[in-house]
């Protein structure tokens, strides 16, 4: 018989004002960054209602926006 894999931390669900404590922003801006239209929407789940998000897929978003100055 197949055991599932156990989960590790990097694959929790977080709700909206998790990922916005971890980001330090406020809970809309999380909803805005999943809505909206980007090169790079943040991936979502949507469970019962509740839209949650793997800490995978926000670590993949933010690291996704990382921008690296150029000197001149």
């Amino acid at each position: 018989m197949h055991k599932p894999a156990p989960e590790t931390a990097d694959d929790d669900l977080m709700d909206a004002a998790q990922v916005a404590g971890l980001c330090g922003v406020k809970a809309s801006t999380v909803a805005r960054w999943r809505s909206r239209a980007r090169a790079q929407p943040l991936a979502f789940h949507k469970i019962g209602g509740r839209c949650l998000y793997r800490r995978t897929d926000v670590q993949a978003f933010v690291a996704a926006g990382r921008q690296v100055p150029v000197k001149a």
